[in-house]
C-alpha cells in the first residue's frame, strides 16, 4: 500500500503515508485528527485525491493551530506571573518597576483575550476567515507594541528598580523576566501570521 501511494505522488498521499507508518510502528496519529479526516463530506471524497488532500491539509493546520493557541496561552500566563511576582520581592514596590509590570500585564491581558477568541473560532467546524484575519491583526499589533515597550526600558530603569528592591540579583531577575516575555511575543507574532495564512484557505475575509 505504501509503495502504491509513493508511486502515485508522495505530496497528495502525505497524510496516508504518515497514517500508515503510524499504524505499522504502533504510534498512530492523534485519534481526534483521524476522526476529523474520516468525517470529510462525501462530496469532497467524490472530487478525487487532490481535493481530499487539500481538505486534509486544512484539517491538519486547524488541528495544529488549536494546539498551538492552547500551548501559547498557558506559557504566556506563566511568563506574566513570573514578571508580576518580581513586585513581591520587596516591601515598597518602586514605581520604576510597577509601571513596566502594569504595562506588560495590560499587554498580556489583551493578547490573552485575542488568543481565547482564536481558540473559540478554531473550534468551529468552519472557522470564519474574517475573524481569523482580525485576530491575527490584533495579535500582531499588540505584540509589536509590547516588543517596542520592552525595548524602550533602558538599563537605567532596570538598575533603579533593582536598587529599590534592595537585591543585587534583582536587576538580573527583572531582565531575565523581560527576555522571557519577549521570546513569547515572537511566538505570538508567528502564530498571528499562521492564523492569517490559514484564513486564506477559506477566502480573503
Amino acid at each position: 500500500m505504501r509503495a502504491i501511494w509513493m508511486k502515485e505522488g508522495a505530496e497528495i498521499w502525505s497524510f496516508w503515508l504518515r497514517w500508515w507508518d503510524g499504524v505499522v510502528s504502533g504510534r498512530p496519529l492523534p485519534w481526534d485528527l483521524q476522526e476529523k479526516v474520516a468525517l470529510i463530506p462525501d462530496e469532497v471524497w467524490d472530487q478525487g485525491a487532490e481535493a481530499v488532500a487539500a481538505e486534509i491539509a486544512r484539517i491538519e493546520e486547524q488541528f495544529r493551530l488549536q494546539h498551538e493557541v492552547a500551548r501559547l496561552n498557558e506559557e504566556l500566563a506563566v511568563a506574566r506571573a513570573d514578571i508580576v511576582a518580581l513586585t513581591n520581592r520587596g516591601h515598597n514596590n518602586p514605581p520604576e518597576l510597577l509601571h513596566p509590570v502594569g504595562e506588560i500585564e495590560r499587554h498580556a491581558n489583551e493578547i490573552g483575550a485575542a488568543l481565547n477568541e482564536a481558540e473559540a473560532e478554531l473550534a468551529r467546524a468552519a472557522p470564519r476567515a474574517a475573524v481569523l484575519n482580525r485576530v491575527g491583526r490584533v495579535l500582531l499589533s499588540i505584540s509589536a507594541k509590547s516588543l517596542a515597550y520592552c525595548a524602550s526600558l533602558g538599563d537605567a530603569v532596570l538598575k533603579k528598580a533593582a536598587e529599590e528592591l534592595g537585591s543585587s540579583g534583582a536587576k538580573a531577575l527583572i531582565g531575565a523576566g523581560l527576555v522571557g516575555w519577549v521570546s513569547h511575543l515572537e511566538a505570538v507574532q508567528e502564530l498571528a501570521r499562521a492564523l492569517r495564512a490559514f484564513a486564506q484557505m477559506f477566502g480573503s475575509g
